[in-house]
C-alpha cells in the first residue's frame, strides 16, 4: 500500500525562467503565496539565533514501525539529516559522546517498545496513558518527539529548536504544535518547521476506507493508517483540516514543500485517484493538497504572512537523494539574513550559471 514511506522523495529538478537564457536548477524556490520569496525571514532573524538552535529531523511512516521492539526517543541518523548538516557545517548528535553543541542537528525515532533513559516517572506515566486512550499512533508519537526535543535542548543548551519532518512525520509535529506537547510551542521553543511531503492535512488513500479494508484482508493495517485519514483529522486535532488556526503558528516560521511526479510508486494513486473520478497532484503516496495549509487565519500567521511552499516535480522516494533539496533544507533553516538580502541571495541561486 503507497502510504508515505520513511523519506521524502523526487526524480527531476524544477525549473525557473530568469533573465537571459532559461537555465533549469534543482533548487526549489520556496514561495509565498503572495509570490514574495521568504519575506518572512527578516522578522525571524530579530528572535532566531541559528547559532543556538537545535534542528531534529523527524522521519516518515514506517507500516512495520507500530510494532517494532526497541528504544523510542533514541538519536538516530538519517542520510538526509546528516546531508543538510554537512551542507551547513552543522555538527551532529553523533558527533558528541558528552553535551552537544547548541546549533546541532539530531533526529529520533518514535517506533519502539522500550523507553529512553531520560525518562522520568511522570513521562512513562504520560507515554502510558496516551498509548491507553489512543492505542498509541499519533499522540503517542508526538509526546516521544517532543520530549526528545527537550531532552536536545536540555543536553545542548540550544534556546530553540527546529522541525524538519518528512511525510507522516509532518502530521506528528502539527499535533506536536496544536496540542502544545511539552509546552514547546507555548514556551516559544519552536523557531521553525520545515514540512517536505507531508500529511499536513492527512492522506488520500486512508481516507478511502474501501481501499484500506480491502489491504486489511491482506495485512491488518497499523493504527497509522487510521490517524492519516482525513475525519480522524477533523476529529481529533482541526477542522477544516487544511487549516491552520492556532496562535501557536504565529510564532514559528513555516515552510513546505510538496511534489508531483505521478509515475512515482508505480503510479498506483494516480490511477486510484482516476477510477474515483477525483484526481489530484500527487507525488505517488502523497496528494500535493494536504502537503500544506490551504488557509491560515490571521493568529497563525508568523508576522503577518502565510507559510512558505514549494514544489518539486518529483516522486515520494528519492528526494532525499537531491543536493538541491538539502539546499532547500538548510536554507530554511539557517536564514538570519534580512527579507531583501534573503530575497537576492535566491535568486542568485536558481539564475546564476
Amino acid at each position: 500500500m503507497p502510504f508515505p514511506a520513511p523519506a521524502p522523495g523526487a526524480s527531476r529538478a524544477a525549473t525557473r525562467r530568469c533573465p537571459g537564457p532559461a537555465r533549469p536548477r534543482g533548487l526549489v524556490l520556496l514561495v509565498l503565496a503572495s509570490g514574495v520569496v521568504m519575506a518572512v525571514a527578516g522578522p525571524a532573524a530579530a528572535t532566531h539565533d541559528p547559532n543556538r538552535t537545535a534542528t531534529i529531523y523527524v522521519h516518515g511512516f514506517d507500516r512495520l514501525g507500530a510494532d517494532r521492539h526497541g528504544i523510542y526517543g533514541a538519536d538516530i541518523h538519517e542520510p538526509v539529516a546528516d546531508s543538510v548538516a554537512a551542507l551547513l557545517g552543522l555538527p551532529t548528535s553523533r558527533d558528541s559522546l558528552g553535551p552537544l553543541p547548541s546549533n546541532v542537528v539530531a533526529g529520533t525515532t518514535y517506533y519502539g517498545d522500550i523507553p529512553p533513559s531520560y525518562y522520568s516517572a511522570s513521562d512513562l506515566t504520560e507515554i502510558g496513558q496516551l498509548t491507553a486512550q489512543w492505542d498509541g499512533g499519533v499522540p503517542r508519537y508526538a509526546y516521544i518527539v517532543a520530549r526528545y526535543a527537550r531532552h536536545i535542548l536540555e543536553r545542548s543548551g540550544a534556546d530553540q529548536v527546529n522541525f524538519v519532518s518528512a511525510s507522516f512525520g509532518s502530521l506528528i509535529v502539527r499535533w506536536l504544535i496544536e496540542k502544545n506537547v511539552a509546552g514547546l510551542a507555548g514556551d516559544g521553543r519552536i523557531a521553525r518547521w520545515l514540512t517536505v511531503e507531508g500529511l499536513v492535512a492527512g492522506n488520500w488513500e486512508a481516507s478511502h476506507p474501501d481501499l484500506v479494508n480491502l489491504l486489511d484482508i491482506v495485512a491488518p493495517e497499523p493504527i497509522d493508517v487510521r490517524h492519516m485519514a482525513y475525519g480522524w483529522i477533523e476529529s481529533n486535532l482541526h477542522a477544516p483540516r487544511r487549516e491552520a488556526d492556532s496562535p501557536y503558528y504565529g510564532g514559528i516560521l513555516i515552510g513546505q514543500v510538496g511534489s508531483t511526479d505521478d509515475t512515482g510508486n508505480n503510479g498506483v494513486l494516480r490511477d486510484a485517484m482516476l477510477a474515483y473520478n477525483d484526481y489530484q497532484p500527487n507525488d505517488g503516496v502523497q496528494a500535493l493538497p494536504d502537503t500544506r495549509f490551504q488557509n491560515v487565519t490571521a493568529q497563525s500567521r508568523f508576522s503577518g504572512l502565510p507559510p512558505t511552499f514549494g514544489v518539486f516535480h518529483a516522486d515520494h522516494l528519492g528526494l532525499g537523494d537531491w543536493r538541491s533539496a538539502w539546499a532547500d533544507a538548510a536554507t530554511f533553516i539557517s536564514a538570519p539574513r534580512p527579507a531583501s538580502a534573503m530575497r537576492e541571495w535566491m535568486a542568485q541561486q536558481i539564475c546564476s550559471g
